[in-house]
């Protein structure tokens, strides 16, 4: 029968973990069905002997295999072309007559990745064709080593040193050199390295270069504990040393990081953390910051450490204006944490959350998570009334808002506070404390209870009321609820109005006033609520409450009640 027509490509990742000690696959020797021989029978000499393929048949197989060393394990990934005529396709493997894998689906279909459960030796790689079973293609790989090489002999023994192999540098030199208690032999591409413990790794390439200029098995980093591998999604390679690892891509060159922070790419460390904490590559080597402090730039953020540990501030509006303002020299200081997601609102399935926060030693800035959105700084006694001590009063954060201001200092130069955007505010002095005023929306009320646009609209703490001494307080008038916030100059309260219980009066008790109410008993009070602002009257002052009015009279100074008889 003829050889179908092959069109669409699909791949499959075959991983192996090592019998003994990671192991890289070698380079597969192509061995494609001829057109029809290899179609009718897959014994047939053009169909198992990779010799006897024309070179434009290899060119146009549809099955075709790459091999690589993995962090996780040796890596064969198979790819290949599905026949147009084929319903499903299976592509089937094994060493010894037995089956290791099978990847198997219908157009379209994903495949997983797929373990390679015996990697030691020759395995063959087939492409069948479904319904029939008909193979339509073959590949021949051989398993070799990775690393734990005793010597230059072993290595060239194992095949693992051939062109194509994953860890190939080349031709050795004959003698080794000894640094550092190491014995190294040069090669073209790299380096093998056998320590102290008789097992040898590769060190090739740009990361060769870089771990010479770095002193080598004498320098920081001393000997080389893994052969180089691929990371765990393909895009460069890392070394692992004794003192760190050295890692590599192609857009970011080769660059060692040292510490626990050389685990940041251990696929089984990235599993623990959110996508949002996965740094990329690094992009610049550390930066000594003091004799116990360093940083480190990555492709998503900052990696610093001191005694205290590592923090690291990830690409964010929140990193944006902490390098704006100086980073660690500027008034920020140093990060304390790392940079967290927050769930303000409503969140994506999949997002970590819609907002960023991170504390530093000047304060905690939080941003919107969206690109160009400005990050605010909330620090002090105002940051502990907002978020709690230790972080732990998210309700009222969830409240207030994201902050839309720094924290400012108020024009008497005696208060500091922060506008968030609920409309709340926070206002802060020494003598006062850190104080929440917002428009009061909770369920249970009829409308709002505007006390803080009341507030503002009377100059804030330039006004008659001043700065807040405490929080709003819910309170009752005439079995109704009701409420009532303290300031430096005044109490602001707020009642049902009597000729319209759904609405709310809003009035200001200060001065000698306030001095009687309070004495009286306030709110609770035979007078109640206040129901009108202070009127001027002849002689004084009047203001109505729910039980009654108070007098004032200029010429004593006597504040009289009058109570309201039923």
């Amino acid at each position: 029968m003829p050889a179908p027509r092959t069109t669409v490509l699909r791949t499959a990742v075959l991983r192996a973990a090592a019998l003994a000690g990671t192991t890289c696959l070698g380079a597969a020797l192509l061995v494609p069905a001829s057109a029809s021989a290899a179609a009718a029978d897959p014994t047939s000499p053009a169909a198992t002997a990779g010799s006897a393929v024309p070179r434009a048949q290899r060119a146009t197989s549809p099955l075709s295999t790459t091999t690589l060393c993995a962090q996780d394990g040796a890596t064969l990934s198979v790819s290949w072309r599905r026949p147009d005529e084929a319903e499903r396709y299976d592509v089937v493997g094994g060493a010894d007559d037995e089956t290791f894998l099978t990847a198997t689906g219908a157009v379209g279909d994903a495949q997983p990745p797929v373990r390679l459960s015996e990697p030691v030796g020759t395995s063959t790689v087939r492409l069948l064709q479904r319904p029939e079973g008909t193979e339509v293609a073959r590949r021949s790989a051989t398993v070799a080593p990775c690393d734990g090489w005793s010597g230059p002999e072993q290595l060239e023994a194992s095949g693992s040193n051939t062109p194509g192999q994953p860890q190939w540098i080349g031709q050795l030199e004959p003698t080794p050199t000894t640094v550092g208690g190491v014995r190294v032999w040069n090669g073209q591409l790299g380096a093998l390295h056998v320590g102290a413990d008789g097992r040898g790794h590769v060190v090739r390439n740009a990361t060769a270069e870089r771990y010479r200029a770095a002193g080598g098995p004498a320098g920081p980093l001393g000997a080389p504990t893994s052969s180089e591998v691929r990371t765990a999604d393909d895009s460069g390679t890392s070394t692992t040393f004794a003192g760190g690892r050295i890692w590599f891509s192609p857009a970011t060159g080769a660059h060692v990081v040292r510490g626990d922070d050389a685990l940041w790419n251990d696929p089984h460390q990235r599993q623990r953390l959110m996508p949002f904490t996965v740094p990329g590559y690094p992009v610049a080597e550390a930066e000594e910051l003091g004799a116990l402090a360093s940083r480190q730039r990555f492709e998503r953020g900052w990696r610093y450490r001191s005694l205290e540990g590592g923090r690291w501030v990830w690409n964010s509006p929140v990193a944006e204006r902490w390098l704006a303002d100086g980073a660690e020299h500027g008034p920020l200081g140093w990060p304390l944490t790392d940079t967290e997601p927050l769930a303000m609102g409503w969140i994506p399935d999949g997002a970590a959350g819609d907002a960023w926060r991170q504390r530093f030693q000047g304060g905690t800035l939080y941003a919107p998570a969206s690109a160009g959105a400005a990050a605010h700084l909330v620090g002090g006694a105002i940051a502990e009334r907002y978020q709690g001590p230790r972080w732990s009063d998210e309700a009222t954060m969830h409240r207030l808002g994201l902050p839309v201001t720094d924290e400012l200092g108020t024009p008497d130069g005696v208060g500091r506070y922060n506008h968030f955007a609920s409309g709340a505010s926070i206002y802060w002095t020494p003598s006062t404390g850190a104080h929440v005023v917002t428009d009061l929306d909770d369920s249970g009320w009829w409308q709002p209870v505007r006390l803080r646009s009341y507030w503002a609209a009377r100059g804030f703490e330039r006004g008659v009321l001043g700065y807040p001494t405490g929080e709003a307080v819910e309170s009752s008038s005439g079995g109704q609820r009701a409420a009532l916030q303290r300031f430096s100059g005044g109490v602001l309260c707020a009642s049902p109005d009597p000729a319209a219980p759904t609405t709310y009066l809003l009035a200001t008790v200060h001065g000698a006033f306030r001095t009687h109410w309070e004495a009286a008993g306030a709110d609770r009070s035979p007078l109640g609520m206040p129901t009108s602002e202070e009127v001027a009257v002849p002689g004084g002052v009047r203001q109505r409450f729910t039980g009654g009015e108070l007098h004032y009279e200029a010429a004593t100074g006597r504040v009289t009640q009058v109570l309201t008889t039923s």
